[in-house]
This record gives C-alpha cells, sequence and structure tokens, in this order.
C-alpha cells in the first residue's frame, strides 16, 4: 500500500490529528491518527471539530472503503476530552456556550462514528478513558494491547454497540467458536 496524501505539518502542530489515506486495491484506507501525545491525546474542541469534519469528507466519497482510528503515543490512545482546554474556556465564557459547543461536537462525532455507513476499525493501545472510550465503542472492531485496563476488557473485541445496542467485551481470542449477539449483553 503506498500512501496517497498526508495532511500538512500545521494539522500535526495545530489539531493534534493526522490523516492518511492509503491505496488498498481499487479503494483506499481513511487513517484518523491522534497525535497529541503530552495531552495522552486528550480531545480539544479543535481535534473534535476536525474529526467531525474529515469524517463527514470521506462518508461522501466512493473511494474510501474503511476508517481507521489509532494513537501515535506509545503510552495512550485517548485519555477523553482535554479538560485545562475545557476550563480555560470556561473561564473565557461566563455562559458556558464554550461547555455547550465542546460537548454538542463530543457526542456528535461519537453519533457519527456509531451511525457511520463504512467500517470503523479502532486499534485503541494504551490508555483509553472518558471520550476515548466514546470513539471506541462506535468502531465496528475494536482492538486493545496494553497492560492499561478498561472496564473488564482486554486483548481484541468485537462490539456489537453500533447496530445492534449491544457491547461485547470479552476477548474474541479465547473464543473458539462464532460469536453472536446471544454472547453479549444488553446496554
Amino acid at each position: 500500500m503506498t500512501p496517497v496524501k498526508n495532511t500538512a505539518m500545521e494539522d500535526k502542530v495545530l489539531k493534534g490529528v493526522l490523516y492518511s489515506e492509503k491505496k488498498a486495491g481499487r479503494l483506499s484506507l481513511g487513517f484518523v491518527t491522534l497525535d497529541s501525545s503530552r495531552s495522552l491525546n486528550a480531545l480539544d474542541l479543535r481535534m473534535l471539530h476536525s474529526i467531525e469534519k474529515k469524517l463527514l469528507n470521506w462518508r461522501r466519497r466512493d473511494d474510501i472503503a474503511c476508517v481507521v482510528l489509532s494513537a501515535n503515543s506509545k503510552k495512550a490512545f485517548c485519555a477523553g476530552g482535554d479538560i485545562k482546554s475545557l476550563v480555560a474556556g470556561l473561564h473565557q465564557d461566563k455562559l458556558s456556550q464554550f461547555a455547550r459547543d465542546y460537548f454538542t461536537t463530543e457526542y456528535f462525532v461519537d453519533y457519527l462514528i456509531h451511525v457511520y455507513p463504512k467500517p470503523i476499525l479502532c486499534w485503541a493501545d494504551g490508555i483509553t478513558m472518558g471520550g476515548g472510550i466514546g470513539i471506541m465503542n462506535g468502531a465496528l472492531v475494536s482492538c486493545r494491547y496494553g497492560a492499561e485496563p478498561l472496564g473488564h476488557a482486554g486483548d481484541c473485541h468485537r462490539l456489537f454497540y453500533r447496530r445492534r445496542r449491544y457491547l461485547f467485551s470479552e476477548p474474541i481470542a479465547k473464543r473458539p467458536r462464532f460469536v453472536s449477539r446471544f454472547d453479549c449483553g444488553p446496554v
């Protein structure tokens, strides 16, 4: 697979999210890579707007077959929302418009991932909390590797949350048979 295009360096510095596309036969795979390791990839409003815009763009394109969510950090996939930027925004805006914008955007991105018409794979390596779990839960397939706990989950999981409203949290690798909706508990 050869890269088709990468975003400019300013995207890395300003938004903490990198985007790339890689050719896979006739179609391409879209990659969303969280790249703000100093904050454990905590999601701020600019990052969420950027992810929203890119996912909406890729949703309209017929040449994008699948989206992969991951992070460049060795320590964390996503530590949730960026509380520092949220508090700073609340100090500047006494009417809490910033908080409304932040949470509306965060939950819209989570919803968009849940109902996305193309498969989304999430590779959540390391610390994953709050908003990171929101992003991960919407992916059709989520894989984790690392010693950091995420509830009772570990290794590779197939999440039945998206269309079936079921969440399956037992590692697939330990299951010798096909996983059905009867193996899941209602959310």
